[in-house]
C-alpha cells in the first residue's frame, strides 16, 4: 500500500515546478528580446547568454574589455560611482564632526577600495577619485565656514607635504602625546602591482620548487608589511 506524501512535500514539489516554469518563460522572453534587438550575442547550448557590447563586461566591480586587441581590466564605472556616492554620503553626514574623525573614516574606506583595485589598470581611476574627493571636501569646508575667507580655509584645513600643496589634514596627538598631523589618504599613492600567476609546472611537493615558493612567500610578506605600514600612519 502506497503511503501518502506529506502535504509539505507536495506543496514544495508543486512550488518548485511553478518556479521552473516561470524561469523558463523569463529565459525564453529574454532570448526573444535579444534576437529582435539585432545586437550581437553569445550562445551556449542554443540559449542566448548575454549581449556582446563594445565596452566589454563588468564582473565584481571590474570592467573587462579589449582595446585595439589588448585586454585591459579596469575598475568599472559602476564601482567608481558607487564608491564616490558612499564617500560623499560620509562627508555630508559629518558636517559638524571633528576633522580628525572624518579623516579616519575616509582613510579606512579609501585604503580598502584602492587595495582591492591595485592589481589592475586603475591609476586614472585613483586620480579621478582623489579629484572628486577634493571637490567634496571643498564643499564641506564652505558649508562649515560660510563667512570665512578662502585664505583662512586653506590655512586651516590644508598644508604642504613634499610636492603636494593641498594636503587635507587635522592636528592631533600620537600615543605619547606629541603633536602631529593626520593626513587624508591619497588614492594615487597606492602603487599598481600586477598579480603574478604561479608557474603551471610548480608544485609545493616538488623539492625543485622550494626556492621558487620561498621567493613568492617573501614577496607577499613584503606586500603585507607595506600595507600595515600605511595603516600605522593613522
Amino acid at each position: 500500500m502506497n503511503k501518502r506524501r506529506p502535504l509539505t512535500s507536495l506543496w514544495a514539489n508543486r512550488r518548485s515546478k511553478r518556479i521552473r516554469v516561470v524561469l523558463q518563460q523569463s529565459w525564453n522572453n529574454q532570448n526573444v528580446r535579444l534576437l529582435r534587438s539585432g545586437q550581437p550575442w553569445t550562445a551556449v547550448n542554443g540559449h542566448c547568454c548575454a549581449p556582446v557590447h563594445n565596452d566589454g563586461f563588468d564582473f565584481l566591480g571590474f570592467n573587462v574589455r579589449k582595446y585595439a586587441g589588448k585586454l585591459l581590466i579596469k575598475p568599472s564605472k559602476g564601482a567608481i560611482k558607487s564608491f564616490l556616492e558612499r564617500i560623499r554620503g560620509i562627508i555630508k553626514a559629518n558636517v559638524a564632526t571633528k576633522t580628525e574623525d572624518l579623516i579616519r573614516q575616509l582613510n579606512s574606506k579609501l585604503r580598502g577600495w584602492t587595495n582591492y583595485f591595485r592589481h589592475v589598470v586603475a591609476k586614472k581611476s585613483f586620480t579621478y577619485v582623489d579629484d572628486q574627493l577634493f571637490r567634496a571636501l571643498i564643499t564641506w569646508i564652505k558649508r562649515r565656514h560660510p563667512n570665512k575667507s578662502a585664505r583662512w580655509k586653506r590655512q586651516r584645513y590644508f598644508r604642504s607635504e613634499g610636492r603636494r600643496n593641498w594636503v587635507f589634514f587635522a592636528s592631533t596627538r600620537d600615543a605619547s602625546g606629541k603633536a602631529t598631523c593626520l593626513d587624508l589618504f591619497q588614492a594615487t599613492s597606492v602603487p599598481i602591482i600586477r598579480h603574478i600567476k604561479i608557474q603551471a609546472q610548480a608544485t609545493p611537493y616538488d623539492p625543485a620548487f622550494t626556492d621558487y615558493f620561498a621567493r613568492r612567500a617573501q614577496s607577499r610578506r613584503v606586500s603585507r608589511l607595506r600595507w600595515r605600514g600605511m595603516g600605522a600612519s593613522t
